[in-house]
């Protein structure tokens, strides 16, 4: 039997300065829910954390640390403008650390699976 897709999804920890207070326990929330999600519909997933203040050596590591078959960029990484430098330095951390994993794109986190969906077949 193959294995599960190994899909990564990577955002800012929660308690990050530059996750808003108001929005910080959904946030938690919401990434165990997807976790779960991914889960049931047949793929390995995990979070993966990441800071501006991390550095590329260190998200590189961290890429680098497991198989990732994929890896799906959060939106509070790549969705607001002001974090557009650190949404280059995720995407070249990935590319250096997991040069085959597939970058993947959700447009809300209802829709990861759907993104994993798109890339990966996966067994329930």
């Amino acid at each position: 039997m193959p294995s599960k897709p190994f899909v990564a999804l990577v955002g800012m920890p929660s308690h990050h300065p530059m996750v808003p207070e108001g929005v910080r326990d959904d946030v938690k929330k919401q990434l165990a829910l997807v976790v779960q999600q991914m889960e049931d519909a047949g793929y390995s997933s995990e979070v993966i954390y990441v800071t501006p203040e991390d550095g590329m050596d260190k998200m590189t590591q961290e890429f680098k640390s497991r198989p990732l078959d994929g890896i799906v960029i959060g939106f509070g990484i790549r969705g607001i403008p002001q974090n557009t430098f650190f949404f280059e330095q995720v995407v070249e951390a990935v590319r250096r650390g997991s040069p085959k994993a597939i970058l993947m794109f959700n447009t809300s986190p209802e829709s990861t699976v759907d993104a994993a969906k798109r890339w990966f077949k996966a067994e329930p």
